[in-house]
């Protein structure tokens, strides 16, 4: 079986993050037995170096995969949305025509709509491959798809051979924005998340609070900063540390200075996955408080990790936090964020962080995410 998988992002040097759950997602099917291959199209609408040829392909390969890289540097198409899929239309068909049709592919396998699903539909429907596109996009929660966009949406939902929502609240507003469907074939299974997360040491010294994220304002880290101090301003032995770089970085500091917290909570900057990793296994508890989430992975991450979750109703967590594993706090009350992380110190001994380990595994691992899937593609290829 021989699946090309099509990212609409894809990390480069300079963004190592930047769609590395494609990646960790693709290597998880090739470990499991299946043929992949990537095929990236990449239009840049910020700056970045020239590490690839532009107009040409870039043959590379990275973990044992072979990448199939395409950079067009014509940003500007980004302003005009009817002529910028035209272009990606025209340009998925030569590559296809010209790299891979006298290759056997299987199925097509794009990741969000944007740019993959809608190369994969096209291909799909040149060549009569079966398809597969799997959404993650905050956009579509956060209503900012323009008309062009939904058009596209709808499109790719409605070709497409399945179309998978990483969760329910994500699957609902996809439906919600493009009305009715042609066919039944919109399907949730969450991501997954890889085999590097772990139980560590959990001290007993101290009472350790995490937090991963972008320090931007739709995470909160900013209540979740203030709703910490509300509540252990008086322990030095509760501590937080928040992992993650952005915009917002600054602010943080402030309030952390501004209330002499500095001994109490850090900010740890970005870190490579493996960082993040070591901080989970030694945190107790992770709070993420945002006000929207496609999936959450941070907090199956820290489930992995044995961590009691502190999460905002926010479409993602959903799906991922009960009251064996966590509790849910009003996004908008430092209240109610001071009175969860209170609740859960206080609590913590009733939770079963092997169990809880156990159960996310079970739902998140590399092998559920790789079995779902190979069974998907089965049954497209032989129905």
């Amino acid at each position: 079986m021989k699946v090309l998988v099509l990212p609409s992002w894809y990390p480069t040097v300079d963004y190592p993050n930047n769609g590395s759950f494609f990646k960790e997602q693709t290597k998880a099917l090739q470990d499991s037995g299946v043929n992949v291959e990537i095929l990236v199209i990449d239009i840049p609408y910020r700056g970045t170096k020239n590490r690839f040829k532009y107009f040409k392909e870039n043959v590379y390969i990275e973990d044992g995969i072979k990448i199939h890289r395409y950079v067009f540097p014509v940003g500007i198409l980004h302003r005009f949305h009817r002529l910028y899929y035209l272009f990606l239309k025209i340009v998925a068909l030569r590559i296809y025509r010209k790299k891979f049709s006298e290759n056997k592919i299987d199925i097509l396998m794009a990741h969000s709509f944007f740019i993959g699903g809608f190369v994969a539909n096209t291909i799909g429907k040149y060549s009569g491959i079966k398809n597969i596109t799997v959404e993650h996009s905050s956009k579509i929660l956060l209503n900012k798809l323009n008309k062009v966009e939904k058009r596209i949406l709808s499109e790719v939902v409605n070709s497409s051979d399945k179309f998978v929502c990483v969760s329910n609240n994500l699957k609902e507003k996809v439906e919600s924005t493009i009305g009715k469907l042609k066919k039944d074939n919109v399907l949730v299974n969450p991501n997954m998340v890889r085999n590097i997360f772990y139980i560590g040491d959990k001290t007993k010294e101290a009472f350790i609070f995490s937090s991963v994220g972008n320090l931007i304002p739709l995470k909160n880290m900013d209540k979740l900063i203030k709703g910490f101090i509300l509540s252990f301003e008086q322990d030095d032995k509760v501590l937080l540390n928040i992992v993650g770089d952005g915009p917002e970085r600054k602010k943080l500091e402030h309030i952390i200075v501004e209330n002499n917290r500095e001994h109490q909570i850090k900010l740890l900057g970005s870190l490579s996955r493996r960082s993040v990793a070591d901080v989970l296994s030694k945190s107790h508890a992770m709070a993420l408080i945002s006000k929207i989430e496609t999936f959450g992975i941070s907090y199956v991450e820290a489930l992995m990790s044995g961590n009691i979750i502190i999460a905002s109703k926010n479409g993602g967590s959903d799906d991922i936090v009960n009251n064996s594993n966590g509790i849910f706090v009003d996004k908008n009350s430092i209240p109610s964020i001071a009175d969860g992380l209170r609740s859960i110190y206080k609590n913590y001994d009733n939770y079963n962080i092997e169990e809880i380990r156990n159960n996310a595994n079970k739902k998140y691992s590399e092998a559920t995410f790789s079995g779902y899937y190979k069974s998907l593609f089965q049954s497209l290829i032989s129905g």
